[in-house]
């Protein structure tokens, strides 16, 4: 795994134990850059937003450590999930590309590295 750490504006770096987080929330990457271009513009810009890694078809990128909080689920007190928040879970974001509808599409090796991170973490 790669590691290019998001600028300290985009998540909370306060230390929280492996046995805090419960929940792993898959995205999607809303722009379908690779992964490594993704951890590179959060750790160049002050966005306020972030995931823990980010996986494509050929690499995952670390952006936030497992034991800092990412800013990536939910946002100014909106929820989707009744129990699942930015401090109690994991985020990992998928890389694809946009098909002619505008949908996300997603490689099988994206999506292989991806399950294989979520296996190993748990």
């Amino acid at each position: 795994m790669n590691t290019r750490i998001a600028r300290a504006e985009n998540y909370d770096a306060a230390f929280r134990d492996a046995g805090s987080i419960q929940y792993v929330v898959v995205h999607c990457a809303e722009h379908g850059d690779t992964a490594q271009e993704n951890a590179a513009y959060l750790a160049q810009r002050a966005v306020g937003t972030s995931v823990h890694v980010w996986v494509d078809g050929a690499a995952v990128w670390r952006s936030v450590l497992d034991v800092h909080t990412a800013w990536h689920c939910g946002t100014r007190g909106l929820y989707f999930h009744p129990f699942c928040r930015n401090q109690n879970s994991l985020g990992v974001a998928l890389c694809g590309e946009k098909d002619e509808n505008g949908s996300r599409q997603f490689s099988a090796q994206t999506l292989t590295r991806a399950a294989q991170w979520v296996q190993h973490w748990c």
